[in-house]
Order: C-alpha cells, then sequence, then structure tokens
C-alpha cells in the first residue's frame, strides 16, 4: 500500500467491509505500478496503532513548555490496548524484528515534521515522539486515559 495507516482505512460499520484508500503502489492489471518495501506498511501501521499518529493528527493531545522542559499527553483513543494487543499479535509478532519496527517507526514520525509546517504543536508532538522511539524511551508518561 504504501500509506497504511488509520486514515486510510475505510470500515463500512453495517457489511463490515474494509477499503484502503491512497495507496502508493498499486496494482493496474497484471503491472505493479510503484513500489513499498512491506516493512514500511508495517511501520506505518506501527505508528498508528502503537505510537498515537493519528490521535496527534487529530489534535488529540496536549503539549505545554516550561523551563526548557515540554510535556506532552496524547488522550488514549477508545479500545486502545485490545487493538494494539491483536496488532502485535497477528502482524508484528514474526513479520519484524522489534528494534527494526523501532527505528523505521521513529523515521516515520521525524520525516513527518516538515509535513505540519503549519502547527507547531504537532511539529513538537511528532518530534517528541520520534525522539522517544529512536532512544527507545517509555512512552507511557505521555499517554491519557
Amino acid at each position: 500500500h504504501g500509506d497504511l495507516c488509520f486514515n486510510n482505512i475505510l470500515i463500512e460499520p453495517i457489511s463490515g467491509s474494509i477499503k484502503l484508500i491512497d495507496p502508493k503502489a498499486d496494482f493496474i492489471g497484471n503491472n505493479k505500478i510503484g513500489y513499498v518495501d512491506p516493512l514500511y506498511d508495517l511501520a506505518k501501521l506501527n505508528h498508528s496503532f502503537g505510537c498515537f499518529y493519528d490521535s496527534i493528527i487529530s489534535n488529540m493531545f496536549s503539549i505545554s513548555f516550561d523551563k526548557d522542559q515540554y510535556e506532552l499527553k496524547i488522550f488514549k483513543p477508545f479500545n486502545y490496548e485490545m487493538a494494539n494487543f491483536y496488532f502485535q499479535k497477528i502482524f508484528l509478532a514474526n513479520l519484524i524484528n522489534k528494534e527494526l519496527l523501532r527505528i523505521l517507526t521513529s523515521n516515520l514520525f521525524l520525516s513527518m515534521i516538515p509535513l505540519h509546517k503549519d502547527d507547531e504543536q504537532k511539529m513538537a508532538a511528532l518530534l517528541i515522539i520520534g525522539i522517544s522511539l529512536f532512544y527507545d524511551i517509555d512512552m507511557k508518561n505521555y499517554i491519557l486515559e
């Protein structure tokens, strides 16, 4: 897919049908147009499931600055633990090395900073998460129930 995050997964609630939108790679007939490493899609899903990217994009966070210290608080989506548990168990358990996933996901957050130059708070939140992932800092202190 190439951009597999929650914002690009549509679910019709009555039938349960799933539609993926905005692909960066696709098949036209038997020809593949574009190429995206499957590990990139796993990292994109991880940044939504495990690292609250969609909460940041939806302004479900607060950030404050005091005496050279930033404090980031992210509002946890409904059923976060269950969704993240199954994502880890089904998709990640045997598909990718956890250290590689952490570095790829960190890179995603850091590479998104310029795309949000119109919102300094989002840029700061993306930076904090990206650096936290890079240095393997536990993000549990960021999460609000």
